[in-house]
């Protein structure tokens, strides 16, 4: 993914990340996948992705930070870390391995991880999962500008849900699960 996107307010994106989840997301719920949630150890980065989704997905798959995702399972998980620099700076929050476990053990059937392969190898735990990741050959390095190669999928609405298809025209809001 690109450089970490922008940084407002002490609020850190990655947008690069957040349509890929975005895109993601939105090709499982179309795909007819039911407990699907996004990750992040970000709250802004929870919002970005939000705000790329319409109401009706918002409304089934949960957006959650990392420490709000402890005793939660899900059966696809998208993990949005973020951070993506030159100088390999990862954070407290993915300094903090009891938050990796958390983080990559809430999927029951499929985990997709987007991440900054080259930052991530700066903290060891990390690292060693970038390893993992390598051995394994589950890694998709992604081509430069590989976020706008697909347009957002529209999905299916049933011919008797047309007020669900007038709701998915609103403005879009999500709700998600964070608490101070």
């Amino acid at each position: 993914a690109a450089a970490d996107g922008s940084v407002r307010n002490n609020a850190l994106t990655n947008p690069v990340e957040a349509r890929l989840c975005a895109l993601l997301v939105r090709s499982m719920a179309a795909s007819g996948v039911k407990s699907i949630a996004y990750i992040s150890p970000y709250r802004a980065q929870l919002r970005a992705i939000c705000a790329l989704l319409p109401h009706s997905i918002a409304q089934t798959v949960v957006g959650l930070t990392i420490d709000r995702a402890q005793g939660r399972d899900f059966d696809c998980v998208v993990l949005s870390l973020v951070r993506s620099n030159r100088g390999g700076a990862i954070g407290p929050l993915l300094s903090d391995q009891r938050r990796l476990n958390v983080a990559f053990s809430r999927a029951r059937c499929k985990l997709i991880v987007l991440g900054s392969a080259s930052t991530l190898r700066s903290l060891d735990t990390l690292a060693k999962f970038v390893s993992l990741v390598d051995r394994s050959r589950w890694r998709l390095d992604l081509p430069p500008g590989a976020h706008r190669l697909y347009a957002l999928p529209q999905l299916p609405v049933a011919p008797a849900r047309e007020e669900a298809a007038r709701e998915a025209t609103r403005p879009v809001t999500c709700s998600l699960f964070l608490f101070h």
